[in-house]
């Protein structure tokens, strides 16, 4: 059996990649890791089954980090942010709705976020067909400052950035995180 000393324990466990700058101490967590019970994971909203309850993945409460806090979205909401992208597109798109798995919903110090990607609905017209085909796979990214208006902010690239959101500058990096960068896409 291999017997360790107090001074080899001490230097394995005061031991870091960073050499023997740390020796001695004691690692501390880095700010941004999470823990097991923190929702790191994605938050996106499908489409409730019932319209007094979240859908079937709806995080049970808020979760948050750093000032951010992921939200659980109303069938109000989608329906704000669905309206403001048809508005602010061109042409204007009417008969859109989120796609179903894209939703997130989110606030930090004040201001409301939101990502979706959106789908054609019903009566679609030619125009809008058209403007789908190249626009409709991109992530689209709004912003609602107070009980202001939501305003379109930002739209993922082609080919999108393998970074999701995080690559998003206008998506504060503390919510990206709690939305695990908008990576989980259907």
């Amino acid at each position: 059996m291999l017997a360790l000393s107090a001074a080899g324990i001490t230097l394995l466990t005061g031991c870091s990649s960073n050499g023997s700058a740390n020796a001695g101490r004691t690692p501390s967590p880095s700010p941004t890791a999470t823990s097991p019970t923190s929702a790191a994971t994605p938050r996106p909203v499908a489409a409730p089954s019932n319209p007094t309850k979240g859908g079937p993945s709806s995080p049970a409460s808020p979760t948050s980090t750093v000032g951010c806090r992921s939200l659980t979205v109303s069938p109000a909401a989608k329906a704000e942010v669905s309206t403001a992208y048809g508005r602010q597109s061109r042409p204007q798109l009417v008969h859109i709705r989120p796609r179903t798995g894209t939703f997130y919903y989110g606030s930090c110090d004040g201001t409301t976020y939101a990502a979706a990607m959106f789908v054609l609905t019903a009566g679609a017209t030619y125009a809008e067909k058209v403007a789908s085909q190249d626009d409709g796979a991109a992530m689209k990214y709004f912003s609602r400052s107070g009980n202001g208006s939501w305003t379109l902010i930002a739209s993922d690239g082609l080919p999108r950035d393998p970074r999701g959101c995080a690559a998003i500058p206008q998506i504060p990096a503390p919510l990206a995180a709690l939305w695990a960068d908008c990576l989980a896409v259907p």
